[in-house]
């Protein structure tokens, strides 16, 4: 039996891919104390759980609306240039916010402005990401590569949240923004000095002419949904995918309207579950690749039937009388909760590189991400209606239902057990 350090021992040859994870890294780490300042902050200013589920709603749109464009356009494009101009865009959107906030001036408005254009620039940009992978990084080495990547970035998250309660208490949420700010700056640098291995297909290399783009972007967009759709491994993930992006809707939206409110807890509590789930997910990555006997599907069925679980334990726990209890068993759950989401996750990004050409990823990527994240717009925007005549932990109640509804369903599919 191979050690937990040899399946990784290989990657320490892929130079590119090692950069593209420390630049994520990095990015994850000012994440991590953006998650916590920018939610109570964004709390403080639109004052409802219903409004922080319209931000989030606007959030998810341009994934939907732009990523099946930028997946065809940015193929086009040198990748790792085009990763470290978004990340720079994103990172001065963020100190600007910095500044807004530090002056009295940022407002509901504002908000949702820098949302949308944050969310713009890492809907050009994922695309970029994905199709760079198979670039810088052997096909055999999928798997351990996503993992180590998701091992370490999960890794920082929980050094970031660990610090970020006493960096907003002591140093001010404009301080903390300006971390998350730095480093994306940091990263852009980073990714700019990735040199991609060139694709076979010399299209992706071409000097295509900004009207010939235009048009051949419409059959282009066809021929992708087509293909999409034609596949049933792609349906099969499609519908994956879709199902893991609702389900995950009301926990995201409302984790902090959910802590502060219904738990009776304050900052430091928002600190230790994210924590916990980021914990929780660096388990589960790392254990991830040692699953090899268990199928896709049975990962996938694992998954969904534990998330489901997990959400029925996250209503009940307000109903708990003693704080001290409350709050060890809402350990207990966000720990469980991350890392069945990351085996998921990862069983679902290595299907669908194994699945999908890689002179063709970026496209496929951009459109694919698109039909993904139309689910999350949708149930966010249901979330806020929704909340203002059910409680909060009715809801994710419901949420947990869903779940195992929708996982028992997908998993009898034909597709799965064929994965």
């Amino acid at each position: 039996m191979k050690s937990n350090i040899s399946v990784y021992a290989p990657l320490k040859t892929q130079k590119q891919y090692l950069k593209l994870i420390l630049s994520r890294v990095i990015n994850r780490f000012g994440d991590s104390i953006d998650a916590i300042a920018y939610s109570l902050l964004a709390y403080e200013i639109t004052g409802s759980a219903s409004m922080m589920a319209l931000v989030l709603t606007v959030n998810y749109l341009p994934t939907v609306i732009i990523q099946p464009i930028a997946g065809i356009v940015t193929e086009r494009l040198h990748p790792a240039r085009l990763m470290a101009a978004c990340d720079l865009g994103r990172g001065v959107c963020v100190l600007l916010e910095a500044l807004l906030y530090a002056l009295g001036l940022l407002s509901t408005p504002l908000i949702v402005l820098g949302v949308l254009i944050n969310s713009t620039l890492e809907a050009l940009s994922m695309p970029a990401g994905v199709g760079i992978v198979p670039r810088i990084l052997q096909a055999d080495l999928y798997t351990p590569g996503i993992s180590l990547q998701r091992t370490l970035c999960s890794a920082t998250e929980l050094i970031g949240l660990a610090c970020a309660g006493a960096i907003v208490s002591l140093l001010g949420i404009p301080f903390a923004l300006g971390i998350d700010a730095a480093t994306f700056l940091i990263s852009a640098a980073i990714i700019f000095t990735i040199r991609p291995a060139p694709l076979e297909n010399t299209l992706a290399n071409a000097a295509v002419c900004l009207k010939d783009k235009l048009g051949t972007l419409a059959h282009d967009l066809r021929t992708v949904f087509e293909k999409i759709m034609r596949l049933p491994i792609l349906r099969a993930l499609l519908a994956m995918g879709m199902s893991l992006n609702l389900v995950a809707v009301p926990y995201s939206v409302f984790f902090t309207p959910y802590v502060t409110s219904d738990l009776g807890g304050d900052a430091y509590l928002l600190s230790i579950l994210q924590v916990t789930f980021v914990l929780g997910t660096t388990l589960g990555a790392y254990l991830t690749p040692h699953l090899s006997r268990l199928s896709t599907r049975m990962q996938f069925l694992i998954g969904g039937i534990g998330a489901a679980f997990c959400y029925v334990c996250i209503a009940l726990l307000p109903g708990v009388p003693l704080y001290t209890l409350r709050v060890a068993l809402s350990v207990a759950v966000s720990c469980a909760f991350g890392g069945l989401n990351a085996m998921m996750s990862i069983a679902f990004s290595a299907s669908f590189m194994r699945c999908v050409p890689k002179e063709e990823l970026t496209r496929i990527s951009g459109s694919f991400n698109a039909l993904l994240t139309c689910a999350m717009p949708a149930g966010s925007l249901l979330c806020s209606l929704l909340v203002r005549y059910v409680s909060v932990p009715a809801l994710l109640g419901i949420a947990g239902a869903l779940c195992l509804v929708l996982f028992w369903a997908i998993s009898r599919a034909k597709t799965y057990h064929e994965m």
